[in-house]
């Protein structure tokens, strides 16, 4: 500001000198021509300098005195216009810091709910969390019981289950036994002409065993005569799967006695109970069928073939 007001001063002094030169200049011609008038006698430098000076001091004096103004005035608009400034700078500086307060603490608000949100969570999942692992190790004991108590059960069924078995499987023996002999003696010892031939020998429970390959081979009763033979399959109560796999027999005994190779070989199935399907299953297969009829047997062996 005080370099401004320097070359303003500066300025306004060369052209303040130039009015007055010109001014100075007019006055000299005009004191000039008065005094030539008024006493016909010529001005002198000193005259024109004395007058030239007084009037530089009066313009000198009325400058300052502008500049002064001037000076006071731009100082007092300065000082003015740097309050108001400072006055609003300050509302605002004011204004903002309150906002930014506020704003603060309203995201300290919201940010201590959500923390406090998040703790009672966290909380919340512990104690679930807990509640699950007791839960899983009452849970853990009741599975272990339960699987000691299965176990003890399981026991005591397959104990139950093996005496069974060996009860079911003495009875099916004591069944299987007195079918065999029912039908052995029935045949042998009473009505030996089946099938339209007579057969003069027996065998029962015949077994074969075969050292290579470790099988062995079963037939319940065999009937020889000179030309032909007889394979009796006995069951207490056969089946359709009896009468299927029945027709093995005769590869089976012809690889267990090949002497017989050229005889003509019969299949019959004796069974204390037949149902339909077992009949017809062996009427398909070409096997006869031996019957308990109270103390006696019955053959049917229409459908009967020579394997």
């Amino acid at each position: 500001m005080n370099i401004l007001l320097k070359k303003e001063s500066s300025w306004e002094k060369g052209c303040i000198f130039t009015v007055a030169k010109v001014i100075i200049f007019q006055i000299m011609i005009d004191m000039n021509t008065n005094v030539n008038e008024a006493q016909n006698k010529p001005l002198t430098m000193d005259d024109l300098m004395t007058v030239v000076k007084g009037i530089l001091a009066e313009s000198s004096a009325r400058f300052a005195q502008d500049m002064k103004l001037m000076q006071e005035e731009s100082s007092t608009r300065f000082a003015q216009d740097m309050k108001l400034m400072q006055e609003e700078s300050s509302a605002r500086f004011t204004q903002e810091m309150k906002l930014r307060q506020e704003e603060s603490s309203a995201r300290f608000a919201q940010d201590m709910k959500l923390r406090q949100e998040a703790q009672e969570a966290q909380e919340a999942r512990d104690r679930e969390s807990r509640e699950l692992k007791q839960r899983i190790s009452g849970l853990s004991k009741y599975h272990e019981e339960f699987v000691q108590d299965m176990k003890l059960r399981q026991e005591a069924r397959d104990r139950e289950n093996r005496e069974l078995k060996k009860q079911i499987g003495g009875m099916g023996n004591n069944n299987g036994a007195f079918a065999q002999e029912f039908f052995f003696n029935a045949i042998f010892y009473g009505e030996r002409k089946l099938f339209g031939q007579e057969f003069d020998d027996a065998m029962t429970e015949v077994r074969k065993y075969f050292k290579k390959g470790g099988t062995k081979s079963e037939f319940d009763i065999v009937l020889f005569n000179g030309k032909s033979i007889c394979i009796v399959e006995v069951k207490y109560k056969a089946d359709t799967d009896d009468a299927r796999t029945l027709p093995e027999k005769e590869k089976s005994f012809r690889e267990c006695f090949p002497e017989h190779a050229d005889k003509k070989l019969y299949l019959a199935l004796a069974s204390m109970s037949f149902d339909k399907q077992v009949e017809n299953e062996c009427k398909k297969q070409g096997i006869a069928i031996i019957k308990q009829v109270g103390e006696t047997i019955e053959i049917y062996d229409e459908n009967m073939k020579v394997y």
